[in-house]
């Protein structure tokens, strides 16, 4: 049961912000990691129950200040996750493209082939932010 507890020690959202480099944040709720519309934007965890597969990673988040503030989402993202890998991600940009703009706290457990859950992670703090770009003025195309 210990090993089971144990089994998410880091959950991570990382972000690929295109032409502005990599730029690091803490993911904490003073210095959140951003959330931006990229394809690669995933949740990344360590595997330390190597001796089963993961099946399931189930998402808690947490509306901190934005049009739902208190509201909680959850996510159950199935899959399998082959358990002699130390480290895996999933994909999540589908499920953050459902969410409003705003500073967000977010919590993952796994879930195990023999369906065993593991204990909540730490908090990590997000912030979603596709505001729509604004169409260009003053923009005249001659020949």
């Amino acid at each position: 049961m210990r090993l089971l507890r144990k089994m998410f020690l880091v959950c991570v959202f990382s972000v690929l912000i295109i032409g502005a480099g990599a730029v690091t944040h803490l993911g904490t709720k003073e210095d959140p990691f951003v959330a931006g519309n990229a394809p690669t934007l995933r949740l990344v965890w360590t595997n330390t129950n190597v001796g089963k597969a993961v099946v399931k990673v189930n998402v808690l988040l947490t509306d901190e200040d934005g049009p739902n503030a208190g509201t909680e989402t959850r996510w159950e993202i199935p899959g399998t996750w082959d358990k002699a890998l130390p480290q895996h991600e999933v994909n999540i940009l589908q499920y953050v493209s459902q969410l409003a703009d705003g500073l967000y706290k977010a919590q993952a457990q796994v879930v195990n082939e023999s369906m065993v859950p593991s204990a909540l992670s730490e908090p990590v703090w997000f912030i979603k932010d596709w505001a729509a770009p604004q169409p260009p003025g003053g923009c005249f195309i001659t020949f």
